[in-house]
C-alpha cells in the first residue's frame, strides 16, 4: 500500500465525514505509517484540529472520552472534573473541520465503546489502526476505506536491517557472504519491521562476520520443529492472566498474586490505594502497561527494577508524592512512550531519559490548574514551613546551620546533610515526612533556583524526536536546553516555568520555532514574575490555540492579537 492512497483518502472530499481503517499484524508498522501520514504537510494544511490517542489496555471509557473533549476543546483541563456527559456535549458541539487517529483498537467491543462519543460533523476524519480485518470492517461502512498494511518487501526488509546493525557507521555495504546470511534472516522475519529491528538490534552488538550471523540462522533452523509441533498442539491460555488490577492488597494477602495464576504473561498492571512493599512484579517481564497513578505510599526504592521491564510502552506516576526522583535504569525503557511523573516531588529528571527515543507524550511538574488549588498548595507550604521552624526549636541543632534554614540562603547543603540523619533516626512520622520535605525537594530548588513546579531537564532532550507533549520544564537554570527545545519540531503541547528578563527572549525564540505547537503554558510566580518579559518582538506559532500564562504580567503583550486560531487564553496571578 503507498503512503499516497490514505492521503488522497482523507484530501479528497474534506467536507465529507470518514472512517478510514487500516489493518495489519502486530509490529507491522501501523503507527508509524499513519503518524508519517498525520505530520504530513498536505494533511496538516488542511485541518484545524487534530487530535491522536493510543487506546490503553484495558480499557477506561471515562479517561478516553475526558482526554478526547480536552483535545478537541483547546486542551481545556476544566473539563476532567465534569464527567463522560458534560465531555460528550463538548466533543459534539465542536464544527471544526477534526483529523483523529484511534490507535490499535482491538476489539468490537472495544470499538461500540468509542464510537457514539466521537465527533460525527461532516467535516470530520477519523482514522482507526487494528490487527484484524473483522474489526476494521465494522469500524468502516465501505470497503474503499479499509486498508491492509503489507510487509516489508525484500529490498526495503534488507535496508532495515542494514541501516539497524550498522547504526555507528555510514557504509553498509555487505560482501557476498554476510549478504546471503542477511536475505536469510529477513526470510525469517516475513517483512516484519519490529522482528528486523529487533534482530538488527541484536547482531549490532555482536562482531559483524558472517559466521556470528551464520548461527543466528542455525538457530533459527534447529528451533524450526517448533512450527510443526505448534500445528498439532493447540494453545492453551487457561489460567493466564494479561491485565491486572490490585486494589489495597492487605498483609494478609500478600503472597496471593504468587498463588492465583502464572502472571508471566500479565500485559498490563493497575494498582488503586496504598502500595505494598509485598508485592512483587519481578515475574511480569512482558509488561507494557504499569499505571500506578495516585497510589500511596510508593518509595523511590519501589521503582529501582523499573528498568528490567525493557517491553514497557507506558508509566505514570501521577500523584504519587512520595517519588522524589527516578531511577537511571528507565533509560532501559527503550519502547516507553507515555512517561507520566506530574504531581510527584521529582524536581530533576535523570540523564539517562534522553535514550527514550520511542517517547511522545512527557508530563512532570506541578503547575496549579486554578487558583483554588494554588491557595491550598500555598497554604500547606506555608504551614509546612512554620512546622519546620519550630522542629529546629525542638532538636539540638548548630547554629549557624539553623539559621541558615530560617534564612534559606546559606550552608544548606550542610543542613540537608543533617536532615536525612535526623529522618534516619527518627520514629516521629509527622517529623520524617517535614524533613524528607525540606531535605529532597525545598533546599535543593532554592540551592539551585528552580521553581518547584518545573522539573530540570537533562542536556540532550533532543534526542528525543517524537515528542508530542512535554512539561512542565524549568528553564530558569539555564539557557542550554532552550536550545535543545527549539529542535523538538512535533511538539504540539509544550509547559515551561521559570520564564525571567534573562531568559525571556530565548524562550520566545525558542517558541516562535515550534510551528505545529498547539498548546502553550509559560509560569513565573513572585516578584518581578514575568513583567517586562514578554514584551520582545515575538511571531506566535500559527496554529497556537491554547495559551496559559501564569505570573504577575501585569499588561498583555502585544503579540497575542496575532494568534489568529486561540480559542483558550487563560491568565493566572497576573
Amino acid at each position: 500500500m503507498e503512503k499516497s492512497h490514505p492521503i488522497q483518502l482523507v484530501s479528497q472530499n474534506c467536507e465529507n465525514h470518514q472512517i478510514i481503517s487500516i489493518w495489519g499484524m502486530i509490529g507491522i508498522g501501523k503507527t508509524s505509517f499513519i503518524r508519517s501520514v498525520y505530520e504530513s504537510e498536505e494533511i496538516t494544511s488542511m485541518f484545524e484540529q487534530y487530535a491522536w490517542f493510543t487506546i490503553l489496555h484495558s480499557f477506561n471509557l471515562h479517561d478516553f472520552v475526558t482526554s478526547l473533549a480536552q483535545e478537541l476543546d483547546a486542551h481545556d483541563f476544566s473539563l476532567l472534573g465534569n464527567g463522560v456527559q458534560k465531555s460528550k456535549e463538548s466533543i459534539k458541539a465542536s464544527k471544526r473541520r477534526c483529523l483523529l487517529v484511534l490507535d490499535d483498537v482491538l476489539s468490537i467491543e472495544e470499538w461500540s465503546l468509542i464510537q457514539p462519543h466521537l465527533p460525527n460533523e461532516t467535516n470530520t476524519k477519523i482514522i482507526v489502526t487494528t490487527r484484524e480485518a473483522s474489526i476494521a470492517e465494522h469500524c468502516s461502512v465501505t470497503y474503499k476505506n479499509i486498508y491492509k498494511l503489507e510487509g516489508l518487501k525484500e529490498n526495503a526488509a534488507l535496508a532495515l536491517f542494514k541501516n539497524k546493525v550498522f547504526v555507528d557507521s555510514s557504509n553498509t555495504d555487505l560482501d557476498l557472504d554476510m549478504s546471503t546470511q542477511a536475505k536469510l534472516i529477513i526470510k525469517e522475519c516475513d517483512g516484519h519491521p519490529l522482528a528486523i529491528t529487533n534482530i538488527a538490534g541484536f547482531l549490532a552488538r555482536k562482531q559483524k562476520t558472517p559466521t556470528e550471523w551464520k548461527k543466528l540462522n542455525d538457530d533459527f533452523s534447529s528451533r524450526s520443529y517448533l512450527k510443526i509441533q505448534g500445528r498439532k498442539v493447540s494453545s492453551n491460555n487457561e489460567g493466564t492472566i494479561r491485565h491486572l488490577s490490585i486494589i489495597d492488597v492487605c498483609e494478609t494477602n500478600k503472597n496471593a498474586l504468587k498463588q492465583c495464576a502464572d502472571l508471566t504473561h500479565v500485559r498490563s498492571v493497575t494498582v488503586f490505594g496504598e502500595w505494598r512493599s509485598s508485592l512483587d512484579f519481578s515475574m511480569m517481564r512482558m509488561l507494557r502497561i504499569l499505571d500506578l497513578k495516585g497510589t500511596s505510599g510508593l518509595k523511590d526504592d519501589d521503582l529501582d527494577q523499573i528498568g528490567n521491564f525493557l517491553h514497557l510502552s507506558y508509566l505514570s506516576l501521577r500523584g504519587c508524592a512520595d517519588i522524589y526522583k527516578l531511577p537511571n535504569s528507565l533509560g532501559n525503557l527503550w519502547d516507553i512512550q507515555v512517561l507520566d511523573v506530574s504531581g510527584t516531588r521529582i524536581i530533576k529528571l535523570p540523564k539517562t531519559i534522553t535514550k527514550l527515543k520511542k517517547l511522545q507524550f512527557l508530563c512532570a511538574g506541578n503547575v496549579p490548574k486554578d487558583d483554588a488549588t494554588s491557595s491550598i498548595e500555598l497554604k500547606e507550604s506555608s504551614d509546612l514551613s512554620k512546622m519546620v521552624h519550630e522542629a529546629i526549636d525542638d532538636i539540638e541543632m548548630p547554629d549557624f546551620v539553623a539559621k541558615s534554614v530560617q534564612l534559606g540562603t546559606t550552608a544548606l547543603d550542610m543542613t540537608a546533610a543533617y536532615c536525612k540523619q535526623k529522618m534516619q533516626n527518627t520514629d516521629n512520622v509527622k517529623m520524617r515526612d517535614i524533613y524528607h520535605e525540606y531535605c529532597k525537594v525545598k533546599f535543593p530548588s532554592i540551592l539551585h533556583g528552580l521553581d518547584m513546579y518545573g522539573v530540570e531537564a537533562p542536556e540532550g532532550i533532543d534526542q528525543l524526536n517524537d515528542l508530542h507533549t512535554l512539561g512542565v520544564v524549568n528553564v530558569a537554570a539555564e539557557k542550554a536546553i532552550l536550545h535543545d527545545l527549539e529542535k523538538l519540531k512535533k511538539l504540539h503541547k509544550l509547559g515551561l516555568t521559570g520564564v525571567n528578563k534573562k531568559n525571556s527572549q530565548d524562550v520566545l525564540s525558542t517558541i516562535a520555532n515550534l510551528v505545529l505547537l498547539h498548546s502553550l503554558s509559560l509560569r513565573s510566580e513572585g516578584e518581578p514574575g514575568l513583567q517586562g518579559c514578554l514584551d520582545h518582538t515575538f511571531t506566535p506559532p500559527s496554529k497556537l490555540q491554547s495559551l496559559k500564562i501564569y505570573g504577575n504580567l501585569v499588561t498583555l503583550p502585544t503579540w497575542i492579537t496575532q494568534i489568529q486560531n486561540v480559542t483558550k487564553l487563560k491568565l493566572r496571578s497576573t
